[in-house]
């Protein structure tokens, strides 16, 4: 691992993830009581003492980090009960989970992960930041999502708003039972009646899922992606974890159990309702090794340059998100972006020739017909992405997905 600055509290460094606390000694409080419930590395990131006279904790390392952006539908109703299930489980322990919102947690290990440690506190005080956080950004996109599905919105996902633009799209009465709900809950708090304000966040939150139905993906091989999956299991045999983009590449993550079982893979599909099925799939079969998330495109925006056709690629800080011996895109042509995510090898089945350019930083490509298998014997760091997409707002315009959402709206005759 590169030592990377991720923020003013947590870094890499010498191959170590390391996060600087405020209060060592409570954190060492929190890690025990996790551990002794059998949650540590397995739904909440491993974590240890590095250096109490320095305030310094070390994580676990996970090889893929989703952001909940880049989530589902049904992502989105999973992570929030298992988010509200830890937080009353943790409640019996006089611990309190303070920020345990969708954007804290990751899908992996074939489960809902929290990877951001410092959701919890010794401190009940702390607990009208969950309580507020839960109505402001969670229900208040529920709310939304009353009139519009998921997949309606494209990648102008609400938690990629401003809370204030949320406000907007909630229609008065829906926003007034919102607020009048928000009150009840915060009134439990000020009674320090914590155990009955977190069973009223649960009870609220099971309102919104109670009529939400999950699909499941379905799929068969073609005689050509068997052949394609029988050259791909070949050359990735003795890999530890592999990035995939796009549908066939996706198929053959979940097929290639039986060949390839230890090789943790993560993959990235372009299409919203392909996703969500896939997700709920391997979430229900519960494969440990496999993740999955939406890959949105950016055809459409206007607001950023046309080379550059999927914003997660572009993201610098995305690419710093993955670890990968290899990438396998079958329908994915953005070959430039995804060679930023390995060092090691690239399995491209690509309908164009590569460029020269390519042809070059591969250093020798094999051709199997219209598969590229590249393998870089060259430089084992990680190249610095030369264009990038870091806005979070999405564009110098940060109202933008706002207006493209009312819009829809009024299309619909609801405002």
């Amino acid at each position: 691992m590169q030592d990377t600055v991720f923020s003013k509290t947590l870094e890499v460094k010498n191959s170590k993830l390391l996060r600087t606390v405020s209060n060592i000694d409570e954190i060492e409080k929190i890690i025990n009581v996790i551990k002794d419930k059998g949650l540590l590395g397995n739904s909440v990131v491993d974590t240890k003492i590095f250096s109490k006279e320095k305030n310094l904790v070390e994580h676990e390392y996970l090889n893929y980090i989703i952001h909940s952006g880049e989530y589902t539908e049904s992502m989105g109703y999973d992570v929030q009960k298992y988010a509200l299930d830890l937080g009353i489980e943790f409640l019996k322990e006089k611990i309190y989970g303070w920020d345990l919102l969708a954007h804290n947690f990751t899908y992996a290990k074939g489960t809902w992960f929290l990877y951001d440690f410092d959701s919890f506190s010794l401190n009940p005080n702390r607990l009208i930041t969950q309580i507020r956080g839960f109505f402001k950004i969670t229900f208040s996109n529920y709310e939304i999502l009353r009139y519009l599905t998921r997949s309606e919105m494209s990648y102008y996902y609400l938690t990629r708003m401003r809370i204030e633009d949320i406000i907007k799209l909630i229609p008065f009465h829906r926003w007034l039972y919102l607020f009048l709900n928000m009150t009840i809950c915060q009134i439990l708090y000020y009674l320090k009646l914590h155990k009955a304000a977190y069973k009223y966040l649960k009870n609220l939150f099971d309102v919104y899922s109670k009529n939400y139905k999950k699909e499941y993906y379905e799929y068969e091989l073609t005689n050509e992606e068997k052949e394609l999956f029988e050259t791909i299991n070949k050359e990735t045999k003795e890999l530890k974890n592999v990035f995939c983009v796009g549908e066939t590449a996706a198929k053959w993550a979940i097929q290639s159990k039986e060949n390839n079982e230890d090789i943790e893979k993560f993959a990235y599909i372009d299409d919203y309702i392909i996703c969500d099925k896939y997700y709920n799939y391997i979430y229900k079969n519960k494969f440990k090794k496999l993740s999955t998330a939406v890959l949105y495109p950016l055809v459409d925006d206007k607001t950023i340059n046309k080379d550059i056709k999927y914003r997660a690629l572009y993201d610098t800080y995305a690419q710093y998100r993955f670890i990968s011996d290899a990438v396998i895109s079958i329908e994915i042509d953005d070959i430039k972006a995804l060679k930023n995510f390995t060092t090691n090898m690239l399995i491209v089945k690509s309908e164009k020739d590569l460029t020269a350019e390519l042809k070059e930083y591969f250093n020798s490509v094999s051709n199997f017909g219209k598969i590229y298998i590249a393998k870089d014997k060259k430089d084992k760091t990680r190249p610095i992405p030369t264009k990038q997409y870091d806005d979070g707002n999405r564009g110098p315009d940060a109202h933008r997905q706002t207006w493209e959402i009312l819009k829809i709206l009024k299309e619909k005759g609801l405002q």
